[in-house]
């Protein structure tokens, strides 16, 4: 018997944060409130819209396989709703003529005609998938301290390999932020550059290392110890997607018509120079060595699509970057679709809910062209959603 709902039947009373060591599916299950209780609805609405052939496979990745299938999960959920809203029908795994491997959906989209469309989430890069186990651990005994009008910029700079003490801890960085003087480095934070030059407790247990660098609140401004984080770095995540992307546009051949791959990306791709440098290549410094000067910058050759002297993989029709794709950020998340530049089939809009980039190769630059719906308008949305009342109490 089919489930009724994604999530357990039962009355929530913890309205308590997602700790770092909880996984997102058992945080939205437990969570009470009404912003909690508007993302659940949300969920099972559109897992309610997939075929029903395949929304007991998805129920079972989104309670049992942790955050990366949750993740991946609701990236399909996400895809499928929006082309649910703009086709006539939408098949998941179709079969296709020339390749035994099936792509995510073919959608009969108004005013285009048939289009292959894979959806992927992440790199499987430790960037996306953020802290261990370990460190999960600390940091949900970090945020049992609560601070007035102070929070963490947490930057770990090496793990061991078992648990540490971490009442030592707690009670360095508690001794640490009474040595504060708030008023001052607020001051200083306004002033900018405070990042550059704050105070830091360096705290050390063996073979353990963590900066805490204090942030100066707003008076009457509460949240948790750990308010940032910078869990690993994040330069090579065009590596990997750049590999999928190349994988993908070998792996059904010409499929009749455009192809498209929509990609839940890291937050970093929410500007439009990391897309570029996955598509387009890394920029190189030009450098003259007789004048010992820089004379220019270029694209490297290692682009998905930028080969020096002609475009890879014409058969992928555009790529739909999504940046950090969550529940919560349905009605601000603005998706860019990058057109191929020369594609065996071009696609249009598409979606209205998509900014277009599109490569001017005439003026040696990207256009963009502004979506003509909001992502409130087209998901049926309020503007504010999932709001308007802060998601924790002590907000």
């Amino acid at each position: 018997m089919q489930a009724a709902s994604l999530f357990d039947d039962l009355e929530r009373v913890d309205a308590s944060p997602c700790g770092y060591s909880e996984s997102t599916f058992h945080f939205l299950n437990r969570a009470r409130g009404p912003v909690w209780e508007r993302e659940r609805t949300l969920l099972d609405a559109w897992w309610h819209d997939f075929p029903s052939d395949s929304q007991g496979e998805l129920r079972g990745r989104i309670r049992n396989d942790g955050n990366v299938g949750f993740r991946s999960a609701f990236c399909e959920l996400y895809v499928h709703q929006v082309l649910r809203r703009i086709s006539t029908h939408v098949e998941c795994h179709p079969a296709l003529p020339n390749t035994q491997r099936r792509p995510d959906f073919l959608a009969r989209v108004r005013g285009i005609g048939p289009v292959v469309v894979e959806a992927k989430s992440g790199t499987g890069s430790p960037a996306e998938l953020g802290f261990s186990p370990l460190m999960s651990a600390v940091m949900d005994a970090v945020n049992t301290l609560r601070f007035d009008r102070w929070t963490f910029r947490v930057s770990p700079e090496s793990e061991g390999r078992q648990a540490p003490r971490t009442k030592p801890l707690l009670r360095g960085l508690t001794e640490f932020v009474e040595s504060l003087d708030h008023d001052a480095l607020r001051a200083r934070l306004e002033k900018g550059g405070y990042y550059e030059s704050s105070p830091t407790f360096e705290w050390t247990s063996g073979d353990w290392r963590i900066d805490f660098q204090p942030i100066p609140m707003r008076e009457g401004r509460a949240g948790p110890t750990v308010g940032m984080n910078a869990a690993v770095a994040i330069w090579n995540d065009a590596v990997p997607i750049r590999e999928y992307i190349r994988d993908k546009g070998r792996a059904y051949g010409d499929v009749g018509g455009p192809f498209v791959l929509a990609l839940d990306v890291p937050s970093l791709f929410d500007t439009d120079h990391s897309p570029a440098e996955v598509l387009y290549g890394d920029i190189q410094i030009v450098f003259d060595v007789n004048f010992e000067a820089q004379t220019g910058t270029r694209r490297a050759w290692n682009g998905a699509w930028y080969a020096g002297n002609r475009w890879r993989q014409p058969q992928v029709s555009g790529v739909v970057m999504l940046p950090n794709l969550a529940p919560h950020r349905v009605v601000d998340l603005t998706p860019t679709l990058w057109h191929h530049p020369s594609p065996t089939y071009p696609i249009s809009a598409l979606a209205p809910i998509f900014r277009q980039a599109k490569m001017n190769e005439e003026a040696g630059h990207v256009d963009f062209i502004e979506p003509t719906m909001t992502p409130a308008e087209f998901f049926e949305l309020p503007e504010d959603w999932p709001g308007p009342e802060p998601a924790f109490a002590d907000e």
